[in-house]
Parts: C-alpha cells; structure tokens; sequence
C-alpha cells in the first residue's frame, strides 16, 4: 500500500501516540508555492465530499462544513444518488454529466512542510487528486536519458518538489484551480539509483547514510507520532446513513466564490431523490451566522424544497441552471502499490 517502504513502519504506527487529524494536512488550496519533501506513499481512498451546516459554538452562529466519506468496495447509497444526479444532468443538455455524489480518488503522502508555520520536523500529510498524483508518479519513474539504467531523480524522498497552486480569475474557485509539481534541485541520488531498485525497501539507517535528511528529521522518521491512513477507512452504508442523521446534506450551499455547490435547477430533484433514498438533508436556506434552528428532517425539508421553488417558466436569472460548474470526471482504479 505505499512505495518506498520506509518511515512509518506498521509496528510503530499501531503504537503511534496520537490520532491523525486535519490539522495535520499541507494546506495548498490558495495561490502560491509550497516547498515539501514527500516521504511515504501513496494511501488512497475513493471519496465524497458533501456540504452541511454546525453550530459555531465560539460565535453562537451557524456556519458551513464540509464533511466526507470514504466509498466502501461494496458500494452504498451515495452511488444510487449519483446515478439519479447524471441522469437528470443528461436530460438537461449535459454533454459530461458528472455528481459530486460520485466518490473520487484521493492519494496521500506523508511529508515534511519545509515552509511552514510548523515544526519543519514534523511528519505532515500531503493530499492530492489525479492530476498532481499524475505529475508526482512521472518524476518517481522517470529515467535518465543518458543512461536508460538509472532514474533521473533519484528517489521522491530524495530531494523537495515545489507544489505549484494557480488559479484562473475567470473561471469559479473549484474549477480555476490547478496545481503541479516540481522538482527542486539538488537531487543528490540523481542518476545514482539503479531503475530496478525503484521499490527498494530502505531501512531508516539508509536514509540517515544518505546524506538527504538532516537530524531532526530522522529523528522523526524512527518515531512516528501518527497513522496517516487512519481516517481512509471507507464507511459501510448504514455509518454512511448514521453519518448524514448528523451531518445531513446542504442543498443550497453556496462556495466562497458564491458559485452554488449543486445546480439550482436540481434542487427539488435531488431533494426527492434524498427523500427516497432516506438520505438526511437540509432544504431550506440557512443564514449562516444566525442564531436558528434547522429542521432537516426529509419531509420537512422536502416540503421547504417545493415550496420555495417558483415555477418552471417564471425563473429567473438566480434560478436558471449552473451551466460549467460541475466536477469532472473522477479518476479509478485500485489502490497504487510502489
């Protein structure tokens, strides 16, 4: 389940002292450049992620979350909802009708932040989906084009990448964000390490002989504090439902860029598409920072739903349908093995 087989052995995680939180995530999702060196990896999960509505309890107001799950092998109900979700994008006119109640592979490596505002020593979590996955499993591989024999980097735990996050003003946050990675010189094992040793088991003693991490750090590679696949655990479809009782779905939320998170024109579809599936949801409008009470119940919520939906032809511009504000199609597969 990871590639280089080092820093974290499974002995030593099972007694980590500490649970993994998302404090511990390399935050990259705003412009700008960050320095990591990547450890172990990648942990992968096929994933949902839905908006719902928490009680602030330092402001007394309400505010939104996003909360998400991990899609078991077996399937759960989220599937169902995506499906009806495509279907009903399809008869719209969308060519690449894709749901967000599709779940989407996420990978994960640990790392050290090298510019952060923590412990440069500590072991972080670095997140990513396909593209910047993509990128980082082409520098893994790659070969020398002097000698075929050798990779032309060297291991990733070798040497730092710049992750690289862009954002096109033009376009909505969620889809005008684009990340890559580069890597940064200097390469000390560049050229030096055999294509056939790419999935080299290397002790922690190698790793402190090779000259690429400095004290501190190996210090906390023979110490890990945390299990960074902890919280990849997929849920079965009654922890999912259980989850949604507490967590229930956000219909109408909208994104910081004010682009809505699910189209308007669906609402009342996919509100009764939740009912029907017993999917807890929330239908009516929330003024988020108020101090109120949410109902969520489905029939409640669904009657909320329909009620304040005007009709078809009486639409206006805040209720025509989002038209390029859908997620792409997620990448599949199993679980990548180095």
């Amino acid at each position: 389940m990871y590639n280089d087989g080092f820093g974290m052995p499974d002995e030593d995680v099972a007694n980590a002292s500490s649970r993994f939180s998302s404090k511990r995530l390399i935050k990259i999702s705003e412009p700008g450049t960050k320095a990591i060196r990547l450890l172990r990896g990648p942990f992968s999960a096929d994933r949902v992620w839905w908006p719902t509505v928490r009680l602030d309890e330092e402001s007394g107001g309400y505010k939104v979350i996003m909360m998400s799950a991990n899609r078991p092998d077996e399937g759960w109900v989220f599937d169902s909802l995506a499906s009806r979700h495509v279907k009903l994008l399809k008869a719209s006119g969308e060519k690449n009708a894709y749901s967000p109640f599709s779940a989407r592979k996420v990978w994960r490596f640990t790392a050290f932040e090298r510019d952060g505002e923590e412990d440069p020593n500590q072991i972080r979590v670095l997140e990513v989906k396909k593209r910047l996955y993509d990128q980082i499993l082409g520098y893994r591989n790659a070969v020398s084009t002097r000698n075929p024999g050798v990779l032309a980097y060297g291991p990733i735990w070798s040497y730092d990448f710049n992750i690289v996050t862009s954002r096109d003003k033009g376009k909505v946050q969620k889809f005008g964000t684009t990340y890559s990675a580069q890597p940064m010189p200097p390469q000390p094992l560049a050229g030096k390490i055999a294509v056939a040793d790419r999935g080299k088991a290397w002790t922690i003693d190698e790793l402190a002989e090779s000259g690429c991490f400095i004290d501190g750090e190996i210090a906390s590679l023979r110490s890990p504090d945390f299990d960074p696949t902890q919280d990849l655990q997929p849920k079965t479809n009654a922890e999912l439902l259980d989850t949604l009782k507490e967590y229930p779905i956000y219909l109408l939320h909208h994104g910081r860029d004010g682009d809505p998170y699910y189209e308007p024109a669906m609402i009342r579809d996919l509100a009764k598409s939740c009912e029907n599936l017993q999917i807890e949801f929330i239908g009516k409008k929330v003024d988020i920072g108020a101090e109120r009470a949410i109902e969520h119940k489905p029939e409640e919520a669904q009657a909320e739903v329909m009620d304040s939906r005007v009709p078809e032809a009486d639409q206006g511009p805040q209720d025509a349908p989002v038209r390029g504000s859908r997620r792409r199609g997620a990448a599949s597969g199993a679980p990548v093995s180095w």
